[in-house]
């Protein structure tokens, strides 16, 4: 079965920055969800704030040139839908991480996938799950979404 013939997934998903750089840059489980997103087998949901925070991790830590990382991250840019959030929330005593909240509630995502403890040790908020790359993959494998 390919991708397109698939079901429509009712996940709106929002990928923290610590999953983006690992998959642009060490590969892994996050480049396979990069790579699930990039065919649309899943929606991933963005926002200025979080496309700010990457392009300035990539560029600082990983000293890549402007051109560099449009031409890397313009292809997930494109496939995701773009969140305006309007309310901000202040749950995660880490600050950055508010805005990926902000981008995953205001968007109606079902999950965010993270590797990061601030976001992953949240106590339950909505509908939300908040998990790590492979607890993701294995929903994902579970549901018949991904073979």
């Amino acid at each position: 079965m390919t991708i397109s013939e698939r079901p429509a997934l009712p996940w709106r998903v929002v990928l923290d920055t610590n999953i983006l750089i690992s998959a642009y840059r060490f590969g892994g489980k996050p480049k396979v969800i990069l790579e699930l997103a990039l065919d649309k087998a899943l929606l991933t949901l963005t926002s200025e704030p979080l496309k700010d925070e990457l392009v300035n991790v990539l560029a600082r830590k990983f000293f890549m040139k402007p051109d560099l990382i449009e031409e890397t991250c313009a292809p997930l840019w494109e496939a995701s839908e773009w969140i305006y959030p309007k309310a901000h929330v202040n749950i995660c005593p880490d600050e950055p991480d508010n805005r990926v909240l902000e981008c995953a509630l205001e968007g109606h995502a079902s999950y965010i996938v993270t590797g990061d403890g601030h976001l992953l040790n949240l106590p339950s908020i909505r509908d939300l799950a908040i998990l790590m790359p492979n607890d993701f993959l294995l929903r994902l494998r579970a549901t018949g979404a991904m073979l």
